[in-house]
């Protein structure tokens, strides 16, 4: 059923990029008008498609999978983002981001052991850290999820208020 649903989203995406008339889903109708909007490229769309069907074949990851599904799905997401909030920022330097919240998801869902997602998760916030900086202040929202998963690599589940707490003062101070 998950790869059917994907297929569907690749067929929507072919309707978006080829200009024809795209079907009745909301979230299709409103992909179609970012696309038309902020000129979003279909490549990261197309990787983090990829990637979920890529990861339908496995029932937990070993670090090479763990990496390459953070950085088709979340980091190709954080690169859309930060393209969309800022078309002259460096769309590339949220995918650090992307990558360190794709694996603090994989260690939330229990999908790989936290010795396997520790390692890459910790180089990825370091290298979210430094390249955050150079989105700016519109494109930085992109980033911001990697704040979260600091508390997934010390091992910590903080409540909803903690969460909301950590990406303000994130966004305030412009620093993961």
């Amino acid at each position: 059923m998950a790869e059917i649903r994907l297929t569907w989203w690749r067929e929507a995406l072919d309707e978006v990029y080829n200009h024809r008339p795209v079907r009745h889903h909301p979230t299709a109708e409103a992909l179609a008008g970012a696309v038309r909007r902020h000129g979003v490229a279909r490549e990261p769309l197309e990787a983090m498609i990829d990637g979920q069907i890529e990861a339908l074949e496995l029932s937990t990851f070993d670090e090479p999978a763990a990496v390459a599904w953070a950085d088709a799905v979340e980091g190709s997401a954080a690169k859309v983002a930060a393209a969309m909030l800022d078309r002259a920022a460096p769309a590339e330097a949220a995918a650090p981001a992307g990558r360190a919240w794709g694996l603090a998801l994989l260690l939330r869902a229990g999908l790989a052991p936290r010795e396997i997602i520790a390692p890459p998760l910790r180089t990825a916030l370091t290298e979210a850290t430094a390249s955050a900086r150079s989105l700016g202040v519109a494109a930085l929202p992109a980033a911001l999820p990697a704040t979260l998963a600091r508390a997934d690599l010390a091992g910590r589940r903080p409540g909803p208020l903690a969460q909301r707490l950590a990406l303000v003062l994130a966004s305030a101070t412009g620093r993961l």
